[in-house]
């Protein structure tokens, strides 16, 4: 049996649990490095990480190659961007969420994998494939295969025997159910114990690639929406200087609102930055962000694709 790069265990995936010969072939794979990469150098939520684990695993069975393999290569700010791609995914599984743009959401992944790849190919009945698919996915193989990294998160160690299964937080999950980790002694023992080099350097993709990748990402995606406070007109000029003072080279351009005179001031503008990341960079993780430039207020937040 080959090593697993891919996913030589697509077959044995969809029908029955993994043996233990196959679950030690994972323990050196890209799956478990990402994994710790994720919760622990990235500090994501833990059982949203087991599910973005499990819906690369399951697209890989359904023929996106190596979508895990790829992604161990490159630098956290991307592996951040296509984790997030993956939760929109999961989100726009869920019925019950608000109503998701399925005409985008996945372009990195889409580049990754260099294949076809929408929210739009998983509506109605092929939502509940995809639902049945990670779930099981979920159960069967991220259950067995991260333990000892989990233990070592909740616990500070991967030596303990609970008489308990390990609970997660976060399941049941509404969608994808309950997740039975036990923490049983086990007949094998990880050969690499990938919790003590939790980081893993950034190789074989250059910054061209990079660039790539980021330009890939529509212009509406990278833009930003500016308002400015009635009476204190701000300038295009001074736009630029706020942000390429402050964030260095991002903006590709600014483009103000429209005036029906030169007398009347531009209340809003459009900043489209050059990378989807500037952007996150520049809000600091709120919805709203506030700026000064000459003593006038500019407030920042995400571009709204209006219907």
């Amino acid at each position: 049996m080959s090593s697993r790069l891919t996913s030589p265990f697509s077959t044995k995936i969809s029908n029955s649990k993994l043996t233990l010969e196959e679950i030690q072939m994972y323990q050196d794979g890209p799956d478990r490095k990402m994994f710790t990469r994720l919760i622990m150098d990235m500090m994501r939520d833990p059982a949203e990480s087991l599910l973005i684990i499990a819906t690369w695993l399951w697209l890989e069975e359904r023929g996106f190659s190596n979508i895990i393999g790829k992604t161990v290569g490159v630098s956290d700010i991307l592996v951040s961007m296509l984790a997030d791609e993956a939760v929109i995914f999961l989100k726009s599984l869920n019925v019950h969420t608000p109503r998701i743009d399925l005409k985008g959401g996945i372009h990195f992944t889409t580049h990754l994998t260099d294949q076809k790849l929408s929210l739009q190919t998983f509506e109605s009945s092929k939502r509940f494939t995809a639902i049945a698919g990670i779930r099981n996915t979920l159960q069967t193989v991220c259950s067995r295969i991260f333990t000892d990294i989990l233990l070592c998160l909740f616990f500070g160690t991967p030596d303990i025997v609970l008489d308990r299964p390990l609970l997660v937080p976060g399941f049941p999950h509404p969608l994808f159910g309950s997740l039975t980790i036990s923490t049983e002694p086990k007949e094998y023992k990880p050969s690499t114990k990938i919790w003590e080099f939790a980081s893993v350097i950034n190789q074989g993709w250059t910054p061209s690639d990079i660039r790539s990748l980021e330009l890939y990402v529509p212009a509406d995606e990278r833009t930003l929406f500016l308002t400015f406070s009635r009476g204190f007109p701000v300038s295009e000029d001074e736009v630029l200087d706020v942000f390429d003072k402050e964030y260095g080279d991002c903006v590709e351009r600014i483009e103000m609102g429209n005036v029906s005179t030169v007398y009347e001031q531009p209340l809003y503008a459009r900043l489209i930055l050059k990378s989807f990341n500037d952007g996150e960079i520049i809000l600091k993780g709120r919805r709203v962000s506030k700026f000064r430039v000459n003593g006038k207020h500019i407030w920042a937040r995400r571009y709204e694709i209006r219907d």
